[in-house]
């Protein structure tokens, strides 16, 4: 599901899973991003936004170049994610911090850090 107003500005790929949901007003941009070298990915370049499925995108988040939202991770409203999400991890703030995580044995979502994907 996409909500209104959700906007993509790229030059570079945007990748979306299954069952991937997107609130009004999201934005997803890198136009521009080739003029600052340290929004560059360092190892190649790759500015390609990757969201796996049954990640949930809360309204007016916004998700800077090159990052990767994990399977199933929630990035809450009004976000801005400038690094990778782990999955199953709930992201929030400016920029967007490990806050919870889901918890596939009990199926709810638990505060406290999860490690990165990475």
């Amino acid at each position: 599901m996409i909500g209104a107003d959700f906007h993509v500005r790229c030059s570079h790929p945007v990748e979306i899973g299954d069952r991937v949901g997107i609130s009004a007003r999201v934005a997803i941009g890198d136009l521009g991003a080739e003029l600052h070298p340290e929004l560059m990915r360092a190892e190649d370049g790759d500015l390609a936004v990757r969201i796996h499925a049954g990640a949930i995108i809360g309204i007016g988040a916004i998700l800077m170049p090159g990052v990767t939202i994990g399977e199933r991770a929630a990035v809450g409203a009004g976000s801005v994610v400038v690094a990778d999400v782990p999955a199953r991890a709930v992201v929030f703030g400016n920029p967007a911090r490990v806050v919870g995580r889901w918890d596939g044995v009990t199926g709810r979502w638990v505060p406290g850090a999860v490690a990165s994907a990475r």
